[in-house]
């Protein structure tokens, strides 16, 4: 039997709480548990990051003729559920385990369930646990293409797919201001996407007093959106190039050096700003957060004061 190796750990634990664990554990240890989803067939919930490796699993409430569901039922939460080993070939292990003697439970075969389900696209082998010391064993093969091949192969590289993306989508943000096309960037930004621009305590700067000076307060979405789109407007060419020096990549972030550029349409001024530039992702690679360190004296002598 060709065995790559663990690929995670379930947890057990009660559906009216999966959805608060869910949040909490990414919360406090990075990981990227999607929202949970129904087992067609099951009742059960599921959450899974195949690339963390640890799963959430909820039986259906009352159940109790599966292993999961009668270990919460006389045990309560945090029991430990399956152990998930990922192979290269459901009927090769199939083959193996019969020709051993050893019993197959049942199968779970993704495609076969919801959208969500299929999106997943593994098939599962769930063994019997009087042959192996009582523990729940599941063999999984993920298939090319599905969101849990893709995870694992991130895991694989060490996140490098996840990098590489990051950094693309910086490059794109810039691209779309130049262009001036707002459409283009909305669609980079996720819907809790936030802008900051730290600032020192006020007073700033006796030049900086009453002119609206950058206030280092956080901007939603959609006041980034409006902001941005009013800036272009007020730009020679509605464009507001953004040149990308270097970036580095590492988690879910992207720092960059850049230097901005735009000729200022009432005043004919020049804008050239340097900036440090923090991107943060979310799991979709939609920019979550973007920190920018910049000289807001520059940038209110210019679009400002002029």
């Amino acid at each position: 039997m060709d065995v790559v190796g663990l690929n995670r750990v379930e947890l057990v634990i009660d559906q009216a709480r999966i959805h608060d664990a869910v949040k909490q554990f990414n919360e406090a240890f990075g990981l990227r548990l999607p929202d949970p989803i129904d087992i067609a067939g099951h009742g059960a919930l599921s959450a899974t990051d195949f690339a963390g490796g640890l799963e959430f699993i909820a039986p259906a409430p009352g159940d109790t003729s599966s292993s999961v569901g009668r270990r919460l039922a006389e045990f309560g939460e945090g029991q430990l559920g399956p152990l998930v080993f990922r192979i290269r070939d459901v009927e090769a292990a199939r083959g193996w385990l019969e020709s051993r003697g050893f019993r197959i439970r049942y199968e779970y075969d993704s495609r076969q369930g919801s959208a969500d389900e299929v999106e997943m696209s593994v098939h599962q082998l769930h063994l019997d646990p009087e042959q192996w010391f009582g523990f729940n064993v599941t063999l999984m093969r993920p298939f090319e293409g599905g969101a849990a091949a893709t995870a694992v192969a991130q895991a694989a590289d060490g996140g490098a797919a996840t990098r590489e993306r990051n950094k693309a989508a910086v490059l794109a943000f810039a691209a779309a201001l130049g262009a001036g096309d707002i459409d283009a960037l909305a669609e980079l930004l996720a819907p809790d996407f936030s802008w900051e621009v730290p600032v020192a305590a006020a007073p700033v700067s006796s030049r900086l007093a009453g002119i609206g000076a950058p206030s280092g307060e956080p901007r939603d979405r959609a006041t980034t959106l409006a902001v941005l789109d009013a800036t272009l407007e007020a730009t020679v060419g509605r464009s507001l190039r953004l040149d990308v020096g270097t970036m580095t990549a590492e988690d879910d972030r992207v720092a960059a050096t850049a230097t901005g550029h735009a000729v200022i349409a009432a005043t004919g001024r020049t804008y050239a700003n340097r900036y440090h530039q923090l991107f943060t992702f979310d799991g979709e690679g939609l920019i979550r957060r973007f920190v920018e360190y910049q000289d807001t004296l520059h940038t209110v002598d210019v679009w400002v004061a002029g």
